[in-house]
């Protein structure tokens, strides 16, 4: 993770930014120098000290939106740790001020739509919308925030029949993000979200209908099959 790590915090605005001391201590402890409660203390006292108190929500919501969100979008493997530091940041921080930047952060971000097929790097936006889910997913598992409005806004998309359109290489580019919701935060997305239970029933229904296309990529195929039999796993228990 080293290189694509340092390639990500040599970035020039980055390193010129007024976050750029919060910055150097997330790549400190995302390069294994430092420990979770060592870098959640530093950012905790950085961001509250009496000259930046008075900015601290705007601070808080910049370095979310601009280095943690930014990094779940283009690293994955860094998931776990982010996921971790914001859990160790968040009892030290204006709790008000930490939910409302996280989610505006993920919550301008879940406008996604499919790129148009001529665009080149198509797959590519694909693949930040799905490691953005992943995070986003990660996040509500382990109860750093409530997030279940993203889960079920990312089912929607990926369930809804009318978003399969005719022409994609694969029949929707929400379904992958849509499955790390259920595969990794299904039940307590189930349990703890009305508008999820209350949707569940037709959400199988319109899996079991995305199975039947032929066309289907065969990668796809499997794993709407493997969420499929979690999906009816937990609305069974």
């Amino acid at each position: 993770m080293a290189e694509p790590l340092d390639d990500f915090f040599s970035e020039d605005w980055l390193a010129n930014s007024e976050f750029r001391d919060e910055a150097i201590v997330i790549h400190d402890y995302l390069a294994r120098n430092m420990t979770v409660q060592t870098a959640a203390q530093h950012l905790a006292q950085s961001l509250q000290t009496p000259s930046r108190n008075a900015q601290w929500h705007s601070d808080i919501a910049a370095i979310l939106d601009n280095v943690i969100v930014c990094l779940a979008e283009e690293l994955p493997e860094t998931h776990d740790a982010l996921v971790s530091l914001l859990g160790a940041v968040k009892p030290q921080s204006d709790t008000k001020h930490f939910e409302s930047g996280l989610g505006y952060s993920l919550g301008e971000r879940a406008l996604y739509v499919d790129p148009d097929i001529r665009l080149a790097h198509r797959q590519e936006h694909r693949e930040i919308w799905f490691n953005l889910n992943h995070f986003a997913a990660l996040v509500y598992k382990e109860n750093v925030q409530d997030l279940s409005y993203f889960g079920c806004g990312t089912l929607w998309k990926a369930f809804k029949r009318g978003g399969w359109h005719v022409g994609w290489d694969v029949p929707g580019s929400h379904f992958p993000a849509a499955a790390h919701w259920i595969m990794l935060c299904g039940q307590k997305l189930y349990n703890e979200s009305s508008e999820a239970k209350g949707k569940w029933a037709d959400w199988e229904g319109d899996l079991d209908w995305v199975l039947g296309n032929d066309a289907l990529d065969e990668t796809i195929r499997l794993q709407c099959k493997e969420t499929l039999a979690e999906m009816r796993r937990i609305s069974a228990a």
